[in-house]
C-alpha cells in the first residue's frame, strides 16, 4: 500500500516554494506567503530552516534576491534582473493575528461627540518608516451585528472552527483583524511608492469574499480557498497534524 505522505518537513517545503516561484510564469504574478510557518523551521531538519529570507533582517539586507543557497540541490541566489522572472511582480510576504498590531486609532472618532466606531470599510494604511520596504496594513470592514443579522429577511451564519483552531473561536468575529503587507524582490517597474501600495491593494481587496457578507475573511481569497481545501481534506483523510 502507497503511503501518502500529508506532513512535509523544511526541506521539502522549501523546495517546492523554489519550485513555484522559479517556474516559466507564463502571465505577470503576485505571490503571497504567510512569514509565520515558512520563515523557520522546526527540530533539526535543514537545521531549523525553511525560508529565513522572510526573517526582518534577511528581508531589509536581500530585499532584491531571491536566496536559495541553504536549499539542497539547488544552493544558488535569483537576481531581479533574471529573465526567467521577468513575470514575477513581486513577492508578498503576510503576517497576521498575534504578530501584527490590531488597533489603530480614529482620530476623527476620537474628536467627535459621538460614540466612537471602528472602521466601518474595508481600510488601509502604510508604514514609511522603513523606507526599503514598504509596510501596508489591511484593515477589515466592520462585520454586522448579531441583531443585525437575525433581522435580515434570510438569516447568515458564521463558519466557526474548533476550539483549537486560531481562525474560529479564539479570534471574535465581531472585530477586524489586520494583515500586514511586505512586498519584496518587487520588478523593477513597480519600485515606486504608488506602485508598491498598487500591488499590496490586490490582496487588500481580495479579503472580500463573494460568500462572505458579514465581515472579512482574514487572508486573500486564494490563500483562504487553499486553507480551506487543506482543512477539508486533511477531515477526509482522517488526519489530526
Amino acid at each position: 500500500m502507497h503511503h501518502c505522505k500529508i506532513k512535509l518537513n523544511g526541506t521539502e517545503l522549501v523546495e517546492f516554494v523554489t519550485r513555484v516561484l522559479t517556474k516559466d510564469l507564463d502571465r505577470p504574478t503576485i505571490v503571497l506567503i504567510e512569514a509565520e510557518g515558512w520563515r523557520n523551521g522546526r527540530g533539526e531538519d535543514n537545521d531549523g530552516k525553511i525560508w529565513p529570507l522572510l526573517q526582518n533582517e534577511n528581508l531589509l539586507a536581500k530585499r532584491n534576491v531571491l536566496d536559495f543557497c541553504h536549499v539542497p540541490g539547488n544552493t544558488c541566489e535569483y537576481k531581479r534582473d533574471n529573465k526567467q522572472l521577468q513575470n514575477l511582480l513581486a513577492i508578498i510576504r503576510i503576517r497576521i493575528g498575534k504578530e501584527t498590531p490590531q488597533y489603530i486609532t480614529n482620530r476623527e472618532a476620537w474628536n467627535q461627540d459621538c460614540p466612537a466606531r471602528d472602521f466601518q470599510h474595508l481600510s488601509s494604511f502604510y508604514d514609511k518608516s522603513a523606507p526599503e520596504l514598504l509596510h501596508y496594513f489591511s484593515v477589515g470592514r466592520l462585520p454586522k451585528t448579531q441583531k443585525a443579522q437575525d433581522e435580515m429577511p434570510i438569516p447568515e451564519l458564521y463558519k466557526l472552527g474548533f476550539q483549537e483552531d486560531k481562525y474560529g473561536a479564539n479570534i471574535p468575529f465581531k472585530h477586524q483583524q489586520m494583515v500586514e503587507m511586505v512586498p519584496f524582490f518587487v520588478h523593477p517597474d513597480f519600485q515606486t511608492e504608488e506602485a508598491l501600495k498598487a500591488l499590496c491593494r490586490v490582496p487588500h481587496y481580495l479579503r472580500c469574499s463573494p460568500a462572505w457578507s458579514m465581515g472579512n475573511i482574514i487572508l486573500p481569497y486564494p490563500m483562504h480557498l487553499g486553507q480551506e481545501i487543506i482543512e477539508d481534506h486533511l477531515c477526509i483523510l482522517g488526519v489530526n497534524l
